[in-house]
């Protein structure tokens, strides 16, 4: 399988057996089986050590706007599809983690605040590939920044209004 990857775990990092079969198909059951359970996990700790807060997990919107045009190279219809769909599949699984945490979990989801705004949005609020101003810790990776795919300052208003609407019960 020429889109397959050897099977990590993601906790140790450890290789195990077999191979992950299509993107395609695997993440969505990778979000689901183990991203999904460890976020749990790490809500519980949190609340072991506060057990009277609310703790809100925040969500991720979706990257790029249906209309992709303005990212260079063959960036196609379909993997635009995917990364979207993506975004609303872990949102789901994190949504799910809250409630299967506790009362005194909640999920914001930025998604709708974005709406519009993302790469290729206006305006937009999350940086695309990101070129320039590289930092020491970018020196080992690719061209891109690790600005790339991070909210702008607008984006950070974005996730703010998010959290107020969740925390307002909206």
């Amino acid at each position: 399988m020429a889109n397959s990857k050897k099977l990590i775990d993601p906790v140790t990092g450890d290789k195990t057996s077999g191979t992950t079969g299509a993107l395609k198909d695997w993440a969505p059951t990778w979000l689901h089986g183990s991203v999904r359970p460890q976020i749990v996990k790490t809500l519980n700790a949190i609340h072991s050590f506060a057990p009277n807060a609310k703790v809100v997990l925040m969500g991720y919107p979706r990257l790029v706007e249906k209309d992709h045009g303005c990212l260079p190279g063959a960036y196609e219809d379909v993997e635009n599809d995917w990364v979207r769909t993506l975004a609303d599949t872990l949102a789901t699984e994190m949504s799910g983690a809250t409630q299967d945490a506790g009362p005194w979990a909640v999920f914001s989801d930025p998604r709708d605040e974005f709406d519009g705004k993302a790469i290729c949005g206006n305006p937009e609020s999350i940086h695309g590939l990101v070129e320039t101003g590289r930092e020491q810790a970018d020196n080992d990776a690719p061209a891109p920044s690790m600005q790339s795919f991070h909210p702008k300052p607008a984006g950070a208003r974005l996730y703010a209004d998010a959290l107020e609407h969740t925390l307002q019960g909206k």
